[in-house]
């Protein structure tokens, strides 16, 4: 399955974590030198999909893509990634008896599940564009491939689970997932499991490293 990623589309597109995780708007690198792993080698998938989407003449940005896209030896699978500097904002239920209020913690729930619904279409998107690239249908990435979401756990402190809302429960169901080293969904992004994914992890970038250190 390696010889998937020998295209020379992305083999033209090598770079590393540090320089496809920054964040231009706030200057910053998610994955800088404190973490070892930051010059890996990876693909910079936004410029393979600029590539691909050139080759049907069109020069606007028709489709979104993740950042990165890289092969693990160990399990086999291709992780899709996404680098996520800012705050990911979580729709949250509003009581407020406020009308003004309420009608401002509406639309800032739409905003939200708006920003939600953008890293879903990039994982779509990149798929979409790796069918045509591979020649493989759906159900490959279905059976093949990892969304990985990396975010900044400096401005996403208070995370809240898929369906939950109480930061105790948050709290008493990551430390089960560390101790039976199960799997655990933030930001909605497990809907893609299965649908479109083999499976999604959410990582902070000292838990990527890990798991790069450990499964790549």
């Amino acid at each position: 399955m390696k010889n998937l990623l020998n295209n020379s589309i992305f083999t033209n597109n090598i770079s590393n974590f540090r320089d496809i995780s920054f964040d231009s708007s706030n200057n910053k690198y998610l994955i800088d030198e404190n973490y070892s792993i930051h010059s890996n080698s990876a693909i910079n998938f936004d410029d393979v999909m600029k590539e691909h989407v050139r080759s049907f003449g069109i020069t606007d940005k028709s489709l979104k893509s993740v950042d990165s896209v890289i092969f693990s030896e160990k399990l086999n699978k291709i992780f899709f990634i996404e680098f996520k500097n800012g705050k990911i904002e979580v729709p949250e239920t509003s009581q407020s008896r406020n009308h003004q209020r309420r009608r401002i913690n509406r639309l800032n729930i739409e905003i939200a599940k708006l920003k939600l619904e953008l890293i879903r279409t990039k994982v779509k998107d990149s798929i979409t564009a790796c069918c045509e690239i591979f020649s493989k249908n759906p159900d490959f990435f279905r059976e093949n491939c990892y969304f990985i979401l990396v975010y900044n756990e400096d401005k996403n402190s208070c995370i809240i689970p898929d369906s939950l809302d109480n930061p105790g429960f948050t709290s008493l169901l990551q430390s089960f997932s560390q101790i039976s080293q199960t799997r655990f969904h933030n930001f909605g992004m497990d809907v893609l499991e299965k649908l479109c994914v083999d499976e999604v992890r959410t990582f902070t970038p000292k838990e990527f490293e890990d798991f790069i250190i450990n499964y790549s």
